[in-house]
């Protein structure tokens, strides 16, 4: 009987912490992604970015309306605050949103060509045969049957 009191005690401490993680990524996902711009922070929604990428050290993110914005902070420092359903790290160079990419065709070796838009224009980012089947699963739940 007491063991049956410890048990419930444990899930329902497992479940609250459950719960404030579930209350975290809602709170992440109503903010969106701040930015700032002069001295004023702005927010951008995670459905208005096209994608985060670094150009000879600096990193930019560039939104749905074709606006760039110069970060402070690596790619590595920007992954753990986006969601993980909506973002992928595709290189060295890229963090995509789910939205921005056509789609993917096999290259040699195990590596992939992703076809995703930049600047309205379509280009080819390359993923490591490592990172490959990460990818794979990520995207995958986004294509439609038919």
């Amino acid at each position: 009987m007491i063991n049956g009191v410890y048990i419930g005690i444990y899930f329902y401490d497992e479940w609250k912490k459950v719960q404030e993680l579930r209350d975290k990524d809602k709170q992440l996902r109503d903010t969106g992604f701040e930015v700032l711009v002069g001295n004023q922070l702005k927010k951008i929604a995670f459905d208005k970015i096209l994608h985060f990428h670094v150009d000879e050290g600096t990193t930019y993110l560039h939104t749905l309306d074709d606006r760039l914005y110069a970060l402070d902070d690596s790619l590595n420092k920007i992954l753990p605050r986006l969601p993980e359903e909506y973002f992928f790290r595709l290189n060295r160079r890229f963090i995509v949103h789910r939205n921005s990419i056509d789609g993917y065709k096999k290259e040699i070796n195990g590596k992939l060509a992703v076809q995703i838009k930049i600047d309205g224009k379509p280009e080819e980012q390359i993923v490591s045969r490592t990172t490959a089947p990460q990818f794979k699963r990520w995207f995958r739940p986004t294509v439609q049957q038919p």
